[in-house]
Order: C-alpha cells, then structure tokens, then sequence
C-alpha cells in the first residue's frame, strides 16, 4: 500500500489529510509566527505486508522556514476502511 503526504491518492494508495492547527506563540508586543508550511516526514512510505505500520512526524515551519515552536499538528485518515492514524502520527 503506498500513500502520499500531499494530500493526493497514489497509484493503488491512500491519502492522508493532515489538519493543522497552530497555536499562537509569543511574548510581549511580538506578533505569533505565521505557518507557512508542513514538513512532514517521512514524505512517502509504503506498508509491505498488512497491518504494518509506519510512523509519522512533522514540523510546523514560518516563511523563513524555522520552526514554530508549540504548534498543533493533527492527523487523520481519508478512508479508514484503507488506512487508520493515530493523534501521533502512528
């Protein structure tokens, strides 16, 4: 089974919807950071045998591409008859 983190279906695959949520940081007078992207790692992976499984992680980053400290990332599945994910990513 293969999947991509980009949001479209692979050949024969599943899609995972990533959601993200970013909680504001700061202190002071300073705005909040922006996200700007998702990192997510790794970017493909593939299920050799079933009930495999592979672990997810990502990064929230702001336009200069540093990460944003505290942000909320949340994971969920496109069709959960293919393919479940766990709050971490699992």
């Amino acid at each position: 089974m293969r999947w991509r983190t980009d949001g479209r279906a692979a050949p024969g695959g599943l899609a995972l919807a990533l959601l993200l949520a970013a909680v504001a940081v700061g202190c002071g007078d300073s705005a909040p950071p922006v996200p700007a992207q998702v990192l997510v790692t790794p970017g493909t992976a593939t299920a050799e045998t079933v009930g495999a499984t592979v672990q997810y992680s990502a990064q929230v980053l702001d336009a200069q591409r540093n990460v944003i400290g505290g942000a909320t990332v949340t994971w969920s599945s496109a069709d959960h008859g293919v393919a479940t994910v766990s709050a971490t990513g699992l």
